[in-house]
């Protein structure tokens, strides 16, 4: 009767491994698996775990195929603690095929990799970008697609059905509120929901590793850092500046959107108009917040009227904007002032009494004439307080001067006289 053969000592060195870091694994189910393996497996897995000895519950993403199936098959045991590897660049529990530096990625990260590896410019637009298909840049290629698609759902264009709107979302944990929610986005820190998507990309932090305003998109030593600072790239980065882009406006930041949108507006006007509006225009490309001056150029009424002004290609005047204001009802009215305040602010318009200038012709009626001698000396009476009053008590009465006449009447009432 032949005895048998005790196991090398590389199982046994390899069965150690297993259980160290795996305290619920018993020694006879690790010397088990170990000699399931096939010898280039059982060497693979060896040489890996004496590099990284806790690569069973890292989740590190340059562990090889054999120690990811491995982890699959001892999760599938039940056993706790072990931790798949996730994907180098998207975060996600996948099979890693690819190596690149750093660790490995799953099969679309590998194509979107292979994909920006053919660079040049593309055969419909003519941007130079990354051509995955037939020579065509994504957004090409997408619009091609969608020419001939449309989603079952909404009826949009699409180049998928459901297009990703209408596609309902997968729910995990959120990596940041750790709310179970449909998922809006998946970072190098983990899945994402709607609402942490929205606060980080409107709200820009401030990287602990590199102090700069960035989409904090990472996790490093316990603390979100941006993409760079955690070894990968940053999706949401201005390509012009650097800077975060504008959640709003895709592309660029609010920084050189505004300046852009600057440039469409005050760029074609000739150099005697266009010295005019000078200060207003550095005012407004130089202001704390961009978002802020961008959206009263894309969405206020007031500055539509303003572009509809400046198209005349003419120098603007107080009586331009009279002119709008008197075609107009009340929220034209209003925006007509408003537009004179930032013009007389930036010193584009001259300084003017507003109170005087919007009283009618003067006639030869008494009433008229006492109109005009409070309007025009108010400092008879005191000072110019009373007629701030007056302004504030409404523009349409004193418009028609009613509550001046009201005044005046007072004022003879009261045996004031006024000099000649």
């Amino acid at each position: 009767m032949t005895r048998r053969k005790a196991p090398p000592l590389e199982w046994a060195e390899l069965a150690g491994r297993l259980t160290a870091y795996l305290p619920e694994l018993p020694d006879e189910e690790a010397a088990r698996i170990v000699a399931g393996m096939t010898p280039a497996a059982r060497t693979r897995v060896r040489d890996h775990l004496r590099l990284h000895p806790d690569a069973l519950v890292s989740g590190a993403s340059d562990a090889p195929r054999s120690v990811q199936a491995l982890i699959a098959s001892l999760a599938g045991s039940g056993i706790v603690g072990v931790r798949a590897p996730a994907c180098l660049r998207c975060g996600r529990i996948r099979p890693l095929r690819r190596a690149v530096p750093g660790g490995r990625v799953c099969l679309g990260c590998e194509g979107t990799l292979a994909n920006r590896s053919n660079v040049g410019p593309c055969s419909v637009c003519g941007v130079t970008r990354p051509r995955p298909s037939h020579q065509r840049c994504a957004p090409c290629q997408r619009a091609r697609v969608s020419a001939s698609r449309s989603c079952s759902a909404c009826g949009r264009p699409t180049p998928l059905d459901p297009c990703s709107s209408c596609r309902p979302r997968p729910s995990a944990p959120c990596a940041l509120c750790s709310t179970s929610a449909p998922i809006c986005a998946r970072w190098p820190l983990g899945p994402v929901c709607l609402r942490c998507y929205r606060t980080s990309r409107s709200h820009p932090g401030t990287c602990p590793a590199c102090d700069r305003q960035r989409v904090l998109i990472a996790r490093k030593h316990g603390r979100r850092t941006c993409g760079p600072c955690g070894g990968h790239d940053d999706p949401y980065a201005c390509p012009r500046c650097g800077n975060p882009r504008s959640y709003v406006v895709r592309g660029l930041c609010d920084r050189c959107t505004l300046h852009d949108q600057l440039d469409t507006l005050f760029g074609a006007l000739p150099a005697p108009v266009a010295s005019q509006y000078a200060r207003m225009r550095t005012a407004l490309a130089e202001c704390e917040h961009p978002r802020t001056a961008l959206n009263w150029i894309r969405n206020s009424h007031s500055a539509r009227l303003l572009v509809d002004l400046i198209a005349a290609g003419r120098p603007l005047t107080h009586d331009d904007l009279d002119t709008v204001a008197q075609g107009g009802g009340r929220g034209g009215t209003q925006s007509v002032d408003y537009l004179r305040g930032v013009l007389v602010t930036y010193q584009a318009l001259p300084e003017r009494e507003e109170l005087a200038a919007r009283m009618p012709p003067v006639a030869g009626s008494p009433a008229d004439r006492r109109r005009t001698r409070v309007l025009h000396q108010p400092a008879a009476f005191g000072s110019k307080k009373l007629v701030t009053v007056l302004r504030r008590q409404g523009a349409d009465e004193v418009r028609r001067g009613r509550r001046v006449d009201a005044f005046a009447r007072y004022l003879e009432t009261a045996s004031v006289v006024f000099p000649d």
